[in-house]
């Protein structure tokens, strides 16, 4: 990558793949980006802050981030807009309150991109007011319930039984809330009494229930006010089951030969604010993969092997090396992020697969590096994470090991530092993608990576949970 300053007002960089141009005008920044590639190219501008609404091309509104193909769109914070002209859509948030403008650039394709500064007009200042007006009136009477999620997944905490968080907030007015748990959708389970839930002054409720392991679940939530009127809410499936963090380089991640989809119904993906069914690509990943991951198959296999719904929350980068995940840094601090999201012994344990890009590292040094990271991860979390290290350092066909980096992983297993993971460097030929030339898993190799890792997971939850007796929604 090369950088130059043609004038005061530009920046222009260049590589092989892409290069962008930079712009400065007194009202905002003109963007011209390039890709040299054969391939798709994602560019992506975050910014700092959420928004408090956004407009359209055609004059459409929302309150938030949208999914919608938007050319033009107007974003709107306290009284400024930033107006961006180009780009293919803007989401989030994204690592808290960020927001992000993606222009995917095709092969060989150019594009210009514009942000430019203004004020919000009285008219604008109206119409997001109302937007607000509205979103109030559609929720007045009701309850808004923040836990469960749909297809959240709450770690048991025995063999029998885990704790759920019920929490929300019911409107003004409200005098009296209750609810019920019954089977999930489509169960044939006779609904149980309603049991009443306290809500303090500001009509915020936050309690605790432990249910039996299993799912999914229905939560039914009934709110009554003035006059007998009363309104309910329902999350339609939850679970108690076994849930997961994610973490190392890219096969970790979305970057398999093709995408896969779980097919039991019971594999959810938690990207730090909400729950969805484990299909790829998986949420949350921090290199924001596209591909094929193993967990969908993971998530069948150890489904399948306790009966149990599974929750995967997945955060690697891809080409990582363990350097980059030391203490302090971006990489492990969003992972503790997620951590955090889950709450103290909120998944059972953390599964990391990395190692592939530390072949010139010496042993004793990524060992190192890794307990640090496994030591300090555990300190942030506040609780003692358990850490499962797969042996991963296959390079390519011709380098399908490295027995330094295995030893190193060994060494962590033996020294109780973490539990014993697969050994992925056996998966090779057509597990691989390009023909069995690439570094990635090809569909097989998904399948029967995940497997893999379900077998010494369920073998380890096998060996720190007794057997279960009299669960139920099985």
């Amino acid at each position: 990558m090369s950088t130059v300053l043609p004038a005061r007002n530009r920046i222009t960089c260049r590589s092989d793949r892409a290069g962008v141009e930079y712009h400065f005008a007194d009202d905002g920044i003109e963007l011209a980006l390039c890709n040299r590639s054969e391939a798709p190219l994602v560019f992506f501008i975050v910014l700092a802050e959420q928004f408090d609404a956004l407009q359209g091309p055609n004059g459409d509104w929302s309150r938030q981030a949208t999914e919608a193909a938007w050319d033009e769109v107007r974003c709107y914070r306290s009284d400024a807009v930033l107006e961006i002209v180009g780009a293919d859509r803007v989401w989030g948030p994204w690592q808290g309150t960020h927001q992000v403008v993606e222009v995917k650039l095709e092969a060989g394709e150019s594009r210009g991109v514009g942000l430019h500064i203004d004020r919000v007009t009285d008219k604008e200042r109206e119409a997001i007011a109302e937007l607000y007006v509205a979103a109030q009136r559609a929720h007045e009477g009701r309850a808004r319930i923040a836990s469960p999620q749909e297809f959240q997944v709450f770690q048991r905490t025995s063999p029998n039984s885990g704790p759920v968080l019920v929490s929300g907030q019911v409107s003004a007015g409200t005098t009296g809330c209750e609810f019920r748990v019954a089977g999930g959708a489509g169960s044939a389970a006779p609904l149980p009494d309603w049991s009443p839930l306290t809500f303090d002054s500001q009509g915020r409720f936050n309690e605790v229930r432990h249910l039996p392991s299993g799912g999914w679940y229905r939560l039914d939530l009934r709110t009554s006010g003035p006059e007998g009127k009363s309104s309910t809410t329902s999350v339609a499936r939850f679970g108690v089951g076994e849930v997961f963090v994610v973490a190392g380089q890219s096969n970790s991640t979305n970057s398999g030969e093709h995408r896969t989809t779980q097919q039991s119904g019971l594999v959810a993906a938690f990207d730090g604010t909400a729950w969805s069914l484990a299909n790829d690509p998986l949420p949350g990943v921090a290199d924001r993969t596209q591909g094929g991951s193993c967990w969908p198959a993971f998530g069948d296999a150890l489904s399948a092997r306790t009966g149990l719904p599974v929750g995967i929350a997945s955060t690697g980068f891809g080409g990582t090396s363990v350097a980059q995940w030391r203490p302090h840094g971006d990489l492990l601090d969003g992972t503790v992020s997620r951590m955090r999201a889950l709450g103290p012994a909120g998944f059972r344990a953390l599964l990391w697969h990395q190692g592939e890009s530390d072949y010139l590292t010496p042993g004793e040094v990524y060992f190192s590096r890794l307990r640090e990271t496994i030591c300090c991860s555990r300190l942030q979390a506040g609780w003692e994470v358990p850490w499962m290290v797969a042996q991963a350092s296959y390079h390519n066909a011709e380098h399908p090991a490295f027995d330094h980096i295995r030893k190193a992983q060994e060494r962590l297993w033996r020294e109780g530092i973490a539990h014993e993971g697969p050994d992925t460097d056996q998966l090779q030929g057509d597990h691989r993608d390009l023909g069995g030339r690439g570094i990635h898993f090809s569909p097989r190799g998904l399948k029967a990576h995940g497997e893999a890792w379900a077998e010494l997971v369920g073998d380890y939850i096998d060996s720190v949970v007794q057997p279960r007796t009299g669960a139920v929604n099985e």
